[in-house]
């Protein structure tokens, strides 16, 4: 998981010599404390970001494993925050993604003398081969349509 900044991020915490690939994007702020007194604590909350293989392992009931460097184990929280509308995928049917997966083994052979795609042109790849299995769904439906019989999508 990568962390990602929110609307409520106000600062940025550093690991000395890390540069830039050690910020972690967190927002300074207050919690009610669940137990009582439930009074308000200061804390700090940070949003994490799975990549498609890991929201696929969560999707089929993986774990989330929060591990803590050191000998003390800190007060914790974790919740579920709200699905990012500009990332957030509905569930897709089985047969649209085996469609999709077959485009992508396509653009793959295609980019065999570069076995070294880097995360982001895999997504891309995959996000258009997503975009192509939409599209040859929807001329499916649409033909079924026109012929009186149905497609499987």
């Amino acid at each position: 998981m990568r962390p990602v900044p929110t609307e409520g991020t106000n600062l940025t915490l550093t690991v000395p010599g890390a540069g830039r690939k050690g910020d972690l994007p967190a927002e300074r702020c207050r919690f009610i404390n669940p137990d009582p007194p439930h009074d308000e604590q200061p804390g700090y909350e940070t949003a994490w970001q799975p990549n498609p293989g890991e929201a696929r392992a969560l999707a089929n009931g993986a774990a989330v494993l929060l591990r803590v460097w050191g000998n003390q184990h800190p007060p914790v929280n974790i919740v579920v925050g709200e699905p990012n509308p500009d990332t957030a995928e509905a569930q897709l049917p089985a047969s649209l993604v085996h469609i999709a997966l077959g485009i992508l083994y396509g653009h793959l052979e295609v980019h065999q003398s570069e076995l070294a795609l880097n995360p982001q042109e895999f997504l891309d790849l995959w996000a258009r081969s997503l975009a192509q299995a939409r599209k040859q769904a929807a001329q499916a439906t649409q033909h079924a349509g026109q012929n009186g019989t149905s497609a499987q999508t």
